[in-house]
């Protein structure tokens, strides 16, 4: 699991191989997490989204096989939900999901804590991450539960999350109620905004207008009307049309680009580095090959040299045995 960080003191519930995956499936669409525009279009006919279908196939083979009852929880699922609905169709396993609803004045404060983040910037995240769910769940089996409700009752909101999605409560839940009292902690809450405090807060219409469409499915038990997917889609046309969220994407952009930059540097200087020691080590290649032609022209002469004493040797052997012929010859004579 993600380690506990200094805004969240008991941790983020957040699967690290998961968090990893999609931010790496980010990174090759040349994305960051705090991007506001939509995945481009087509994305997931990429290769790539192909293999991180395989790669959460795997990954739910490995952590998830034999478990009747399972789930995961990661922001960046907003991008990717239809890879992960094809996986888990390919494993044969049904998704059900629970959809938090949390004000986006309060997350707004939560980024402006943590990120630094403009209140502008943080409200068109919010809009953008929650529409992009919204768009992927159209076919799932769907609980709405407010965050708020969620930290002043859990129980009860637990109990009507399983409830709803079928999900049979434990009998002789006194450890499960324990597990949840100390899981749920209203006190470590740091932000909690009313809706006069929205109003004051300058949201753009399109989020205020979404956060109360979903406020209202909360307060339904998740029963939407006729009219929600229409309702969305007009909120959608006037946040893009406003075209606001482009500066923020742009910003990151330039980071990015100064980040990518300053790799380009790193990169250069590391290749001058490595063609200084390239051209160092041709040129003593170089040398020891000439040393080598050398040393085997040398060897050429001496194996001449011992060829021409070698001929020589057998020459004076010859001449030797035949004056040794001679003598004996002579020794005979002088015997007679």
């Amino acid at each position: 699991m993600m380690l506990p960080g200094p805004d969240n003191p008991e941790g983020f519930w957040e699967r690290l191989d998961i968090f990893d995956l999609h931010t790496r499936f980010l990174k090759r669409l040349h994305r960051t997490w705090d991007m506001i525009s939509p995945l481009p279009r087509g994305w997931y006919d990429l290769d790539e989204a192909i293999a991180m279908e395989t790669e959460l196939i795997d990954l739910v083979r490995k952590d998830f096989s034999g478990h009747a009852l399972w789930m995961w929880k990661d922001p960046l699922t907003c991008h990717f939900l239809s890879l992960w609905k094809k996986a888990l169709k390919n494993l044969g396993i049904d998704l059900q999901c629970i959809f938090t609803v949390r004000s986006p004045l309060d997350v707004a404060r939560s980024l402006k804590k943590r990120n630094g983040f403009s209140y502008d910037k943080s409200f068109r995240l919010w809009f953008s991450y929650n529409l992009e769910i919204l768009s992927g769940i159209s076919d799932v089996q769907t609980v709405f539960i407010s965050y708020d409700s969620l930290l002043d009752d859990a129980e009860r909101q637990m109990r009507a999350c399983a409830e709803a999605l079928r999900i049979d409560w434990p009998k002789g839940d006194s450890e499960v109620m324990e597990e949840l009292r100390s899981s749920v902690r209203p006190e470590l809450r740091h932000s909690t905004s009313g809706m006069a405090e929205l109003e004051d807060a300058k949201i753009p219409s399109p989020v205020t207008g979404l956060y109360k469409l979903l406020l209202s499915v909360t307060e339904s038990k998740g029963k939407m009307d006729i009219t929600f997917g229409e309702t969305i889609r007009e909120l959608a046309d006037v946040f893009f049309a406003d075209r606001g969220y482009v500066q923020h994407d742009i910003g990151t952009l330039w980071n990015n680009i100064d980040s990518l930059s300053n790799q380009v540097i790193d990169s250069e200087r590391r290749c001058s580095e490595l063609q200084l020691d390239y051209d160092r080590r041709t040129e003593w290649a170089l040398r020891l090959d000439k040393e080598l032609k050398d040393c085997r022209e040398y060897v050429g002469s001496l194996q001449k040299e011992f060829e021409e004493r070698t001929e020589w040797a057998l020459r004076l052997d010859k001449e030797l045995k035949e004056r040794d012929e001679r003598i004996r010859l002579l020794q005979k004579k002088v015997q007679r």
